[in-house]
């Protein structure tokens, strides 16, 4: 069934200066999600194969589109996969970004795992087909010239991650008179407050510890479990502060309004990257959706764009309306967890979970016994230092 969406601030055809036209006045983005096979780990992506009155139509590409002006890249990615391609953020599970970037443009592709029940259809309209497609399979199809240029980085981003910061090791290492002996609970709130900045903006691949290669990304998003205990286990049960609200890249035209506040922090993506994952892919490839026939435009607007599908009206002298709804924003991939008993104990378990071959686990901890106990069940360790050199202005803005 053909869905019919709005259109936003964002629509609208830019030059970047590299002199390519692109589609989106903010830059763009896309979806690239992945699901491995039960039974022999085969790595999957859901790719769109774009109807041929679209722009570079008959190619395979991500599901993706135009940012507007209060998204975030992730924001714009989930968005634009629930709209083309019938993919629900709540069975997506963003772990990195990539971007493309011609200066004054640019294309995010948010790399996502399958988090739930995912059924790949066209929605929208834009597509012939929209499936599952093996990862091996990949380079012998008609690829859009965007995604074919960023590919070969994307086939070798890394698993998602899960990062279990010991909270009471942390706060104790911040060495500041944090209050952590006067006020356990406000000094934890604090360290948790500011890992939601953290979680919102990623960890840039420059600054990523030893044992966590960036494999292509820009950015990492882990998905992070503060693990609290004794007098500060009582903020687990607190709700979590709202995100900040999403800054446009680039050069935004002098015509964008301001961005929109940030909306209230959704409830996570699926279930906790520590937990098994309840729907994996299927073993063998699902059924092809064709796309319904539609009133679509005979021919596509002419010029370059890495992702989404222009309308035929390709006009920039003018703002294009604030038509298309908000999409929510992307939930915050944070959990509190108090330990029943021994924080180490929790720890070792959260981390022999997450650390299955699919995952990858990173403890931060200074407790030597600790790491060496996360290390006997394959996660990897990083100091206290490395974690506060993160969050240190996020740990001072809330003093």
């Amino acid at each position: 069934m053909a869905v019919a969406f709005g259109r936003g601030d964002g629509d609208g055809w830019v030059w970047c200066d590299q002199g390519h036209r692109h589609w989106g006045r903010f830059g763009a983005a896309g979806l690239l999600i992945r699901s491995w096979a039960p039974c022999d780990g085969d790595a999957r992506i859901v790719l769109q194969h774009r109807a041929l009155w679209s722009h570079q139509g008959g190619t395979w590409g991500l599901p993706g589109g135009a940012r507007d002006s209060h998204e975030s890249p992730v924001g714009t990615a989930l968005r634009e996969a629930e709209e083309e391609a019938g993919l629900p953020a709540s069975s997506v599970r963003p772990t990195g970004l990539l971007v493309d970037d011609h200066g004054g443009w640019s294309y995010t592709t948010v790399v996502a795992e399958q988090a739930g029940p995912l059924e790949p259809a066209p929605t929208g309209g834009e597509s012939i087909e929209v499936r599952w497609i093996e990862v091996d399979e990949v380079d012998r199809l008609p690829l859009h010239p965007g995604f074919a240029a960023t590919w070969p980085r994307l086939r070798r981003t890394p698993a998602g991650t899960l990062l279990v910061v010991d909270g009471a090791n942390v706060v104790g290492a911040r060495g500041r008179g944090d209050g952590w002996w006067r006020d356990r609970a406000g000094a934890a709130r604090r360290l948790r407050d500011a890992l939601v900045g953290l979680a919102v903006r990623g960890i840039p691949a420059g600054r990523l510890p030893p044992p966590l290669p960036p494999g292509g990304l820009d950015t990492l998003l882990p998905w992070i479990v503060l693990v609290v205990e004794g007098a500060a286990r009582s903020i687990a049960a607190e709700p979590l502060g709202a995100p900040p609200a999403a800054t446009p890249p680039g050069r935004p035209p002098k015509t964008a309004p301001p961005p929109d506040p940030a909306p209230p922090r959704s409830p996570p993506h699926g279930p906790p990257l520590h937990a098994p994952p309840p729907h994996a892919a299927p073993a063998t490839d699902p059924p092809t959706h064709a796309a319904p026939a539609a009133a679509v435009p005979p021919t596509a607007a002419p010029g370059g764009t890495a992702g989404g599908t222009p309308p035929t009206d390709t006009s920039t002298d003018r703002a294009m309306p604030a038509l298309r709804p908000a999409a929510p924003h992307p939930p915050v991939q944070l959990e509190v967890i108090a330990a029943d008993r021994g924080g180490d104990d929790t720890i070792v378990a959260i981390a022999a979970t997450a650390a299955d071959g699919a995952h990858r686990a990173l403890v931060i901890t200074a407790d030597r016994a600790l790491a060496a106990r996360v290390a006997a069940v394959g996660a990897a360790t990083a100091g206290p230092s490395w974690l506060l050199r993160l969050i240190e202005p996020d740990l001072r803005s809330g003093e």
